[in-house]
């Protein structure tokens, strides 16, 4: 089986092209017979797959994900059943360049700091590959405030709604530091290179808060952004 022969079918959209290549196989390629060459390449290839010839499947990852779906690893913050990986959507540096073809965050990315909201976009577009997409859900600035406006809405409501724009609070981690509108959203996945961006009623991915309707209308903004 010669490297060629062996490498076919490997490389194509769903992998990812190896980092480097064994250093001796073109010194065996030139100063050997050809059969030798076949006999000494095959194991070394092989032998040394971990290592140097390092393919791997692109993923799909859920970030800030509980529920388990076929296809897709969880990243959270919080070691819970089911999570892959545990980290913070802010800091994406355990995963490697174009290692993803979908990115899924609902609700999640509005507990990022404004300071750190433009780096964690262009991060999420390096480890996606090329053409793939971003699906991100926020609250809606928009809709929550012409509610909480609503002179008709009860104090109960107007609580509600400013829970919403500002957080649960519940433990440390539940604590919104943007307040993301269509606007917002769309000039900052600009300037971190997202080529499009689509806004939809609904993803129909998860069974989560992008599609939360707690007074008969959606308070999510959710968009799709393809790198």
């Amino acid at each position: 089986m010669s490297l060629s022969r062996h490498s076919q079918g490997l490389e194509g959209p769903d992998f990812i092209r190896p980092r480097k290549l064994c250093p001796y196989v073109n010194q065996i390629r030139r100063k050997s017979s050809p059969l030798l060459a076949e006999t000494l390449l095959t194991p070394l290839v092989f032998g040394y797959a971990a290592d140097l010839l390092v393919w791997r499947a692109i993923m799909k990852l859920h970030i800030g994900g509980e529920i388990t779906k076929d296809g897709w690893k969880i990243l959270n913050i919080s070691e819970k059943p089911g999570v892959d990986f545990i980290g913070d959507i802010s800091d994406l540096s355990m995963f490697e360049d174009g290692s993803t073809s979908d990115v899924y965050a609902s609700h999640v990315f509005e507990h990022v700091t404004q300071a750190k909201a433009l780096d964690t976009l262009k991060e999420i577009k390096r480890i996606l590959k090329p053409g793939g997409k971003f699906y991100v859900s926020v609250p809606d600035l928009d809709v929550l405030c012409h509610t909480f406006i609503n002179p008709i809405v009860s104090p109960a409501v107007k609580f509600h709604v400013m829970r919403m724009m500002f957080g649960g609070q519940m433990d440390a981690h539940d604590f919104h530091f943007f307040g993301w509108n269509q606007i917002f959203l769309f000039d900052f996945l600009r300037q971190a290179g997202f080529s499009e961006a689509n806004r939809v009623e609904s993803f129909g991915l998860f069974n989560d808060t992008s599609d939360y309707k707690p007074y008969g209308f959606p308070i999510s903004l959710n968009v799709i952004a393809t790198k």
